[in-house]
């Protein structure tokens, strides 16, 4: 193999290694605005519908919950990958799975203490989008760079 093939078989090695590390960058860009518009949408729907001005929106507030559990489940995925702690990726992933349950059956939870329910549901929601701006604010390390 002559110097020139080394460089040429390097330099391909190199732009291959770009590409990648832009890829993950973007869908780490993706992932993450989903999680925080999804995570801000819940948030707006979740208040209205607790102030009891519309209840109409109260299956959008479900559907961009769980959008928001399955992102999280994803970057928590990603997080594991790019070396984050562990524990950070166990909470991320299990706060997305359990708090997606919990939204999905507090309704049927102590139906005497519904406010407290809803106080702890809307306690969960914003740790969840607080752990995505929190993962966001480090999404270089999330892609692998």
């Amino acid at each position: 193999m002559n110097t020139t093939s080394l460089v040429q078989s390097l330099a391909n090695k190199s732009e291959a290694s770009v590409r990648k590390g832009v890829t993950n960058k973007i869908r780490t860009s993706i992932v993450l605005n989903i999680a925080k518009s999804a995570g801000a949408l819940a948030l707006y729907l979740g208040i209205l519908s607790w102030k009891g001005i519309i209840q109409s929106p109260i299956p959008f507030h479900i559907i961009s919950g769980l959008i928001l559990g399955l992102v999280l489940v994803v970057v928590g995925h990603q997080a594991i990958r790019a070396g984050f702690p562990m524990w950070m990726a166990v909470v991320v992933i299990s706060g997305g799975v359990g708090f997606s349950i919990f939204g999905a059956v507090q309704n049927n939870l102590l139906h005497n203490y519904q406010s407290v329910m809803q106080v702890f549901h809307l306690v969960g929601g914003l740790a969840a989008i607080g752990i995505s701006v929190r993962l966001a604010n480090n999404k270089e390390k999330i892609a692998g760079d």
